[in-house]
């Protein structure tokens, strides 16, 4: 038995499977973009916290071509500040007033956002971009952010001694702020002359693979008698202690 063909319900059951199918595929692919989250662009990595809330900020910038949909059709932006993992203290950071303003809800029609760590930590900065139809997730930009090393600690019974000579034994550390990398010098001057004295291995060290904290120890076998200066200081990108 043979069923008459008709071409007409065969185009429509066609457009009909096509359409669907076309609705199907424009339905994942924008929840696929959806899902990839936008990046921003920061005008640096690293800092040193400001002590100045109307100074040292860095600039965040949405990077325009990992956008969903185009930049200026954005509604509004939901930005968020992190440190260590959740919600930053307001006390922690400033924004830079000037461009947007006081408050993060301040700057959500801005594609960028300014800031000043005013505490050290691992900042992040992310958020949640809406379009009318369309909303995007921001990838966290990371910011570390350090302050000047704390005040060596040292095993030497007094930093300015005197000796009859024999064997120096001086062991000496010093943390450093949210693993920015770190010197330790180590100096020994004869208070006679006023000089530093010239003594293989004896002088500076840097925080290296260990980046929390750095030791510097040395083994004087040969110190000559008379009375002796050992200074210490440390040194950072942000400042130095001794």
């Amino acid at each position: 038995m043979k069923f008459p063909f008709n071409k007409a319900a065969f185009w429509i059951v066609l457009f009909s499977f096509s359409s669907v199918w076309h609705r199907g595929l424009a339905q994942e692919t924008s929840a696929s973009q959806a899902v990839l989250g936008a990046n921003l662009l920061t005008s640096a990595t690293s800092t040193c916290a400001s002590s100045d809330p109307n100074s040292g900020f860095i600039t965040f910038l949405l990077n325009s071509i990992t956008l969903s949909n185009p930049i200026g059709a954005i509604d509004s932006i939901d930005w968020v500040i992190l440190t260590d993992g959740v919600v930053a203290p307001v006390a922690s950071y400033a924004l830079d007033t000037s461009t947007g303003g006081p408050n993060l809800d301040d700057w959500s029609n801005l594609t960028t956002l300014a800031m000043a760590p005013l505490t050290d930590g691992v900042f992040e900065v992310t958020g949640t971009i809406y379009w009318p139809s369309l909303q995007q997730e921001i990838n966290p930009a990371q910011l570390a952010v350090g302050t000047s090393p704390q005040a060596p600690i040292f095993s030497a019974v007094d930093s300015i001694f005197c000796d009859a000579g024999g064997q120096l034994d001086v062991q000496s550390a010093v943390l450093t702020p949210n693993g920015i990398s770190t010197d330790l010098c180590l100096s020994i001057i004869d208070n006679a002359t006023g000089n530093a004295l010239t003594i293989l291995g004896v002088g500076c060290e840097t925080s290296g693979a260990n980046p929390n904290v750095v030791n510097n120890n040395i083994l004087v076998n040969n110190l000559a008698s008379g009375c002796y200066t050992v200074n210490f200081e440390a040194t950072n990108a942000c400042g130095t202690n001794s």
